[in-house]
């Protein structure tokens, strides 16, 4: 038997804070005991953390029969636990080495008495139907949060005296040497107010809201009620349809499900633009993979996506060698990827296209499906196998990026989930996409214009790459759009105190700087360093820091129009004898916020064009600029070595990476053993930068702060500075940019 802490709390302030059970077994599909509760009667599934197990006490087989049969007893709840159960005690045999053989009469009634409690128990089952479904309702309810709290021993008098005055047992068991098992209690002591803790899951709540367009159906219901019901059933049956063609399920009669979790699943409705700005419905059935267990179901889930640093690089040697670039979409890719043999996984028929002979059937998955946890590396893996028996190779500095060379030349295939790049010359690009078009159902979208929530625009002289849109709805989001626009993100120096974790904040503060993070990540580096300032008070904030945060917003709305540009003609221009170069910018501001601990900053660029910028905080205290610089400088060298090696792979010639910091003491550390009782208590992998100056990897150059792009990665910036860097960084106003397209063209016509 065993004492389990219950889900819900007792009605009464001061009830017994644990239940009495009966051990059944472990749980099938998940980790936990299946436990028959004697005070309401449930079978529930119950960890190891909220359960105190006594293995040497049981109760009488006749309150497991009474429980089982009386089938009104199971669905009337008992919240006050009877006082005359009869507990038992299981006959303990000492054993010494080889004293006794494995087949003693003590050791044959023990295993008789476990055996006659779980025959009665089954036969019980057997007449009572109810039992199952009282079983499955427990683990659903084991879905649910489990209830945390310190845990304690408290006596228990009703369980104590249960063995009334009698001092020996009946049936001929053996006198009871220990008292009875006390129950665990809850501690009423909370780590924080209840008040608090509604405020963070409100708070929660309103942020999960900012995600749910309004508009749009979240169900099969809503869909058929909706006004433009007659589009959301199309686009359902066009989904339909896509998993009868490709065979994702078969039908199946649920007792073969018996045993295992049918997962459910629900209708995702979204509205997509095309190119040609086109709105179109789309219906996704999606299983609702939060069911899944580990180890049961599934095992691994990662699947590789390319980096956006190796998109920005892709367009440079686009741009570079002439090729062209074109976008692709697998149609229903996850229906295309094939489930291993060993996972059985049932899902329920999809709402609304109920088979009218066989409504009470399941379906057995046989293809990948969208939500499952697996879903993703499973079509990875198929899309890998084409593509290696094709003749490309997969890069080994980002699994996401393929190549292939024929006839000196080189095509690539960049690979984000189910939106691909080719990138390659006219016709080489044009016979891969028709070998893919005799596998798979694929769209041609032509030369890439979305890409990621980015707008596109590739041609041979420049890629532009912008996310207006997105900011457009970061700033309707967050009631922004009519906001005061500002000059610079932050103020020059600005100091914030990171608050205490219970401070209780109304604000969306984190989903404010997790939609800044990828729009640095996209296109927009100017906003790095403010994002990584901010986001090292997501766990303590209060009006403050959204006062200021909302600063970086404002900036958004008079630099929504920026965005970041590739030139060709320039990158061409950098070419030296077939060789890439690669310049990396590091800096370091010193001690920079409350904790002593220096900011680090970076940017690297490829053939004169922007590849990536990186701005955070250091781990650790520096005790000189010098040293701060070094950090940093070892950093920026990691990504340009990555650089390097992601092009020489692809048997491209690379110079050596020229690293520029404007710090000389650093220069000297890393170029030569020098102020030895400066740097002697500094660590080797502060110091790796030396094997690559003397291998003649990476070149070290001395560079001016007023020259040094990477300054705006490490601190607020006035605006001066801040447009002087932006416009050499590459970025540029599209409305600015447009306007001295049209004066080229006017003078053009009157010349």
């Amino acid at each position: 038997m065993a004492y389990v802490v219950p889900k819900k709390r007792f009605d009464k302030k001061l009830s017994k804070r644990s239940i009495v059970t009966v051990f059944l077994g472990y749980a099938d599909g998940q980790k936990g005991y299946r436990l028959l509760s004697l005070v309401d009667r449930y079978i529930q599934i119950a960890c190891k953390k909220n359960t105190k197990a006594f293995p040497t006490f049981t109760v009488d087989a006749s309150v497991l029969v009474q429980i089982q049969i009386n089938q009104q007893g199971l669905r009337k709840k008992m919240r006050v636990l009877p006082k005359d159960i009869p507990f038992r005690r299981f006959p303990v045999v000492h054993i010494a080495d080889d004293d006794l053989p494995l087949t003693t009469p003590e050791l044959n009634t023990i295993r008789q008495h476990l055996q006659d409690q779980i025959d009665i128990v089954d036969r019980a089952v057997a007449r009572n139907p109810v039992s199952s479904i009282i079983e499955s309702r427990g683990e659903e309810e084991n879905e649910e949060e489990s209830v945390q709290g310190d845990q304690e021993m408290e006596g228990n008098d009703e369980f104590d005296n249960s063995g009334g005055d009698n001092s020996e047992e009946r049936d001929g068991d053996v006198l009871m040497e220990e008292e009875s098992p006390r129950a665990i209690t809850r501690s009423i002591t909370r780590s924080r107010s209840h008040k608090a803790l509604a405020i963070r899951n409100n708070e929660a709540f309103n942020e999960l809201e900012d995600f749910i367009d309004p508009q749009l159906p979240q169900s099969w219901k809503q869909m058929t009620e909706a006004s433009d019901a007659e589009e959301w059933i199309e686009a359902a049956s066009k989904e339909f349809n896509a998993l009868l063609e490709n065979k994702t399920y078969i039908l199946v009669p649920p007792e073969m499900a018996r045993g295992q979790k049918v997962l459910s699943n629900r209708w995702i409705c979204t509205k997509k633009e095309k190119q040609d700005g086109e709105v179109y419905y789309k219906a996704r059935c999606v299983v609702k993979g939060y069911m899944q267990n580990y180890g049961v179901d599934y095992l691994e889930t990662y699947a590789p996506v390319v980096r956006f640093e190796t998109l920005r690089a892709a367009f440079t040697l686009a741009m570079t060698y002439k090729y062209d670039v074109q976008q692709i979409d697998f149609d229903t890719a996850f229906l295309n990827a094939t489930l291993p043999n060993e996972y059985k996984i049932f899902m329920k028929q999809p709402e609304g296209f109920l088979h009218p002979q066989y409504p009470g059937f399941v379906c057995l998955l046989k293809k990948s499906l969208y939500g499952l946890k697996q879903a993703p590396k499973e079509w990875n893996s198929m899309l890998h196998q084409y593509l290696k028996e094709n003749g490309f190779t997969r890069n080994w500095k980002d699994y996401g990026l393929y190549f292939k060379i024929d006839e000196m030349e080189i095509i690539l295939v960049l690979v984000y989930v189910d939106d691909v790049l080719i990138i390659g010359p006219t016709d080489m690009v044009k016979e891969f996409i028709g070998k893919l078009k005799n596998i798979f159902k694929v769209k041609e979208l032509g030369r890439v214009s979305k890409l990621l929530g980015m707008e596109v625009q590739y041609s041979l002289e420049e890629t532009i790459i912008t996310q207006k849109k997105y900011i457009e709805r970061i700033l309707q989001r967050f009631k922004m759009e009519d906001a005061n626009p500002a000059s610079t993100p932050m103020e020059i120096k600005l100091k914030l105190e990171k608050l205490s974790k219970e401070t209780p904040s109304t604000y969306p503060y984190r989903s404010a700087v997790g939609s800044l993070q990828y729009l640095v990540t996209g296109s927009r580096p100017d906003l790095s360093f403010s994002t990584n300032f901010f986001s090292r008070f997501s766990s303590g904030y209060g009006k403050l820091h959204w006062h200021y945060l909302k600063r970086v917003l404002r900036y958004l709305k008079g630099s929504k129009d920026y965005c970041l540009r590739l030139d060709g003609e320039n990158a061409r221009n950098w070419l030296e004898d077939e060789h890439f170069v690669i310049e990396v910018f590091a800096d370091a501001d010193y001690n920079n916020g409350t904790d002593g601990k220096s900011v680090t900053g970076f940017v690297t660029f490829l053939n004169g064009q922007f590849v990536s910028g990186r701005s955070w905080r250091q781990t650790k205290v520096t005790e000189s600029t010098a040293e701060a610089e070094l950090v940093t400088a070892n950093e920026a060298v990691r990504d340009g070595i990555w650089l390097k090696q992601l092009l020489e792979s692809m048997r491209l010639f690379v110079q050596p990476v020229i690293l520029y910091v404007d710090n000389k003491s650093t220069l000297q550390i890393a170029s030569h053993p020098t102020s030895h009782r400066r740097t002697k208590h500094l660590g080797i992998t502060l110091l790796k930068i030396r094997e690559y100056v003397e291998s003649k990897e990476v070149e070290l150059f001395y560079i001016r702060s007023e020259e040094n792009i990477a300054d705006m990665f490490t601190k607020s910036l006035g605006k001066t500075k801040l447009d002087y860097f932006i416009k050499n960084m590459g970025m540029r106003s599209t409305s600015t940019m447009d306007s001295e397209l049209q004066g080229s063209m006017r003078s053009t016509n009157s010349g």
